[in-house]
C-alpha cells in the first residue's frame, strides 16, 4: 500500500478477492469475456478517522484505476456510518476491471465524510501481486 499525499489519517480493514471472467454479470455485453474480472471488496471497519468539521458521518468507495483517472464517479459504496471516528461497514462491494486494470492496475479506496463530502483519507492498493481466486485481508493507512 501507498499513502496518495503522504500523510497517515486513520486506517481502513478491507479484504479482497480477484475474480476472473466468470463473473461477467457486472460488465457490459461489449466487452470480451477475457477482459471481464473484478475485486470484491468486504469493508469490514476503520479506526481514527480525523473530525473533520465534527465526527463524521462516513462511506467507503471503491474504484479501479481507469475510473480514478477518468474521474468517473464511484460505482461501489457502503453505506453510511454516522457519527463514529471508528465506523464498522461490514459491506461487499464489486468494483469492476477491465483490460490490463487485474494485471497492472490499481484499487482506489477513499474514505468519504457523507454530511459535508469532504475526502477523510484515500489509499491506493496494487492489483499486480494479486492471484485470482486467492484472499487477501489486510488494514492499510489512509
Amino acid at each position: 500500500m501507498k499513502d496518495l499525499d503522504g500523510t497517515a489519517k486513520g486506517e481502513v480493514a478491507v479484504g479482497l478477492f480477484l475474480t476472473g471472467p466468470d463473473n461477467a454479470a457486472a460488465f457490459k455485453d461489449n466487452e470480451p469475456i477475457e477482459q471481464k474480472r473484478s475485486v470484491q471488496m468486504h469493508v469490514h471497519s476503520a479506526i481514527n478517522l480525523p473530525a473533520i468539521e465534527g465526527v463524521p458521518h462516513a462511506f467507503v468507495t471503491g474504484k479501479s484505476a481507469r475510473e480514478a483517472v477518468a474521474r468517473t464517479p464511484a460505482r461501489a459504496a457502503t453505506h453510511v456510518a454516522k457519527d463514529t471516528r471508528h465506523p464498522l461497514w461490514n459491506d461487499a462491494l464489486v468494483v469492476p476491471l477491465v483490460g490490463h486494470d487485474a494485471e497492472d492496475g490499481e484499487l482506489y479506496v477513499a474514505v468519504v465524510n457523507n454530511a459535508n463530502r469532504k475526502l477523510l483519507g484515500r489509499c491506493s492498493i496494487p492489483l499486480q501481486s494479486m492471484a485470482p481466486g486467492k484472499q487477501y485481508v489486510q488494514e492499510w493507512r489512509l
